[in-house]
């Protein structure tokens, strides 16, 4: 192996760079940005600097063990047509009950799924090599936000469809990545990847789907039935702001017991706050479709899985879900009209 490693700066302000790393201790370049230009081109600087074969992502923050080259290099070697190897991105142990909030809500599936997958179509940068021959006329777009959020699955579908071939993991080939400022609480983070990912139904329609509404769905569907009914009920505010009161709770009884019957015995602030994560998510989804005027994305869905194999589970949840939001609506308007 003839390795180089690119460091790209994307802060013009800093002055200086302390690398901790000792995986590679040779043929080190650091490239600093002249404007703040965010994640996703920032990988394309470092790509388009270098000339390997394989480019291997690693975000900044992760914990690579000193074997991680070799382990991908025996990787390849097996797997010469593969597109690319994706490795897996463990977290440490919980520090707190929200980073138990953060595991227990499952947003993190993606993170070390190369542990449990022979192959996937697409894998988290922050641990992640591509072909450059295959990759190298494909870049990272700037569609999606700077900070991160789909990026990453849009990349590597479309080296997926021009190489007619899945991303080849290596479960061995493990990072650590640090809890996101030391646990503190990243509702904001979760509802951005969200906020990315909610163009990705249209980029790549292959893999969408139809789902009934969520939560936070029914109260915009909501809001605009209670304007319909507005001269039928004696208080229409009072029967809008009882039910969101209501759907709320059996959103967070119903996702508590989901994630009971998964095996996490969580107490009750973790529950509560898994359940805050995945609607932070949900908000950001809604956001993105109110935002990119796509109006029709409500109900929509994407499949990260890109098999099929989990739609019909998620639509039973989502159903059952909807049918007590619908049960609720009914009761509280024959109550208040």
């Amino acid at each position: 192996m003839d390795v180089n490693c690119f460091f790209v700066v994307d802060n013009p302000e800093a002055t200086e760079v302390k690398l901790t790393t000792s995986l590679i201790k040779k043929r080190i370049t650091i490239i600093n940005s002249e404007t703040n230009i965010g994640a996703p081109l920032s990988r394309n600087k470092g790509f388009e600097a270098g000339s390997g074969e394989y480019v291997l992502f690693l975000d900044d923050d992760v914990e690579a063990p000193q074997d991680l080259l070799e382990t991908y290099f025996e990787a390849i070697k097996k797997h010469p047509d593969s597109p690319g190897f994706i490795g897996s991105s463990r977290f440490p142990p919980c520090i707190n009950s929200f980073t138990c909030a953060t595991k227990a809500s499952d947003i993190l599936t993606f993170w070390d799924i190369a542990e449990n997958a022979p192959q996937l179509a697409w894998g988290v940068t922050a641990n992640l090599i591509v072909k450059r021959s295959v990759a190298n006329d494909i870049w990272f777009s700037s569609a999606f936000p700077r900070k991160g959020g789909g990026e990453d699955v849009d990349y590597c579908l479309r080296i997926v469809k021009k190489s007619k071939n899945w991303f080849t993991t290596v479960p061995t080939a493990r990072v650590i990545h640090p809890w996101w400022e030391d646990g503190s609480h990243q509702y904001r983070r979760f509802a951005r990847w969200a906020y990315g990912d909610s163009t990705l139904p249209a980029l790549h329609p292959t893999y969408k789907f139809r789902n009934a509404p969520n939560l936070l769905e029914c109260i915009f569907l909501n809001f605009f039935i209670g304007l319909l009914l507005f001269g039928f009920l004696e208080k229409p505010t009072t029967w809008f702001f009882v039910w969101i009161f209501s759907a709320t709770a059996l959103e967070f009884l119903m996702d508590g017991i989901r994630m009971r019957r998964a095996g996490k015995n969580q107490n009750l602030q973790v529950s509560i706050q898994a359940t805050l994560i995945r609607l932070s998510n949900d908000m950001g989804r809604i956001v993105g479709h109110i935002r990119h005027l796509h109006f029709l994305g409500i109900t929509e869905r994407f499949d990260y899985f890109m098999t099929g194999e989990h739609i019909q589970y998620e639509r039973k949840v989502a159903f059952f879900k909807f049918a007590l939001y619908a049960i609720t609506t009914i009761s509280l308007f024959l109550l208040l009209a």
